[in-house]
């Protein structure tokens, strides 16, 4: 059972990472898994604090896949402050600034910087930067998703 009440969607179309974050988190946050941006989109709703994003899927990219969550926020009236930290084998190009995430982290990613990671997003009030061992969590005003994102057209 979790400790809080804090609820976490991983999107990784690799199902051995996507289990094994799951099984990292169990012990302290709710976690649900999709393995396509479909699944994710079916269970995204206002719930979900945080999404562990990898950059690429089959039939979605990071982009296209925030932009729909984005619309189904503006269509369901979600109240939502949804945090995205993307996750992804992928060094930072430009493409990233097309998707709104609140931290970035390169692959591979160990149980305590997965850990530490969440305690940031989800638990520090500071806006700013903080650079972590694999990846830098950006805590801005804006990014994620939320409720009062335009819909994108």
């Amino acid at each position: 059972m979790p400790k809080n009440t804090k609820t976490v969607l991983i999107v990784e179309d690799n199902v051995d990472l996507a289990e094994m974050f799951a099984q990292w988190l169990a012990d302290t946050y709710a976690v649900q898994v999709a393995h396509t941006g479909a699944e994710a989109v079916e269970q995204f709703d206002e719930a979900v604090d945080v999404i562990l994003l990898d950059r690429k899927l089959p039939n979605f990219d990071a982009a296209e896949l925030t932009d729909e969550l984005r619309r189904s926020v503006v269509r369901n009236d979600y109240e939502t402050d949804c945090l995205i930290a993307l996750i992804t084998s992928l060094s930072p190009d430009e493409n990233v600034l097309d998707v709104p995430h609140d931290a970035y982290f390169e692959k591979p990613v160990r149980e305590e910087e997965l850990v530490e990671l969440l305690e940031y997003l989800l638990y520090e009030d500071d806006v700013g930067m903080v650079a972590l061992k694999n990846g830098v969590v950006l805590k801005r005003d804006e990014g994620g998703l939320s409720a009062d994102d335009e819909e994108p057209t």
